[in-house]
């Protein structure tokens, strides 16, 4: 059986998370149908078009059928989801944020680790709240050490990739988890 996810993303990170995403359900034999939920004219949604020819909707446009998708995800997507949106995925929208929360809650979690001169950061899988930001429930976590050389490309990388695999081992054991 497949699993249907709409993924919410804008930019370079969201991409990243995304490709990981694809490859490690792939790797793990999960077939999957992805659809994007972009902003429009947003990084992640020209080059899903383009690159991988997935479907595409406008943010502005999503009205979703109740229990079309699986999962939602988020990743870098910038804009409160409403609630009337969360509660139509069958297993829950989940976020990959780019910080052991709860340090580093909003929109620059990768920066301020770097600026802070943090020793690691990481990645945690949550739930998405409708009315606030970053304070889902924890479903996974990892930690990764920040290199003496890192810059803000060479970590969003770095968690992006993290982050994607780690959705995807938590999706595989969702069942487990929820």
């Amino acid at each position: 059986m497949s699993r249907r996810f709409l993924f919410f993303g804008s930019d370079q990170f969201s991409l990243t998370s995304l490709q990981s995403l694809r490859s490690s359900l792939e790797k793990y034999s999960i077939p999957y149908i992805i659809d994007i939920a972009a902003c429009e004219n947003s990084f992640l949604s020209k080059r899903a078009e383009c690159s991988w020819k997935l479907p595409r909707r406008t943010f502005k446009d999503v009205d979703i059928p109740k229990d079309l998708f699986d999962f939602g995800v988020v990743s870098s997507f910038g804009s409160f989801i409403p609630a009337r949106i969360i509660s139509s995925f069958k297993l829950g929208m989940l976020n990959i944020h780019p910080s052991l929360l709860s340090a580093y809650r909003g929109p620059s979690p990768i920066q301020y680790a770097i600026i802070n001169r943090d020793l690691t950061t990481g990645v945690s899988i949550i739930d998405v709240h409708p009315k606030i930001v970053d304070a889902g429930d924890i479903y996974a976590q990892k930690q990764v050490d920040i290199s003496p050389e890192a810059t803000f490309s060479s970590l969003s990388e770095q968690l992006a990739v993290l982050g994607g695999n780690l959705l995807a081992e938590t999706i595989i054991n969702w069942d487990c988890i929820k």
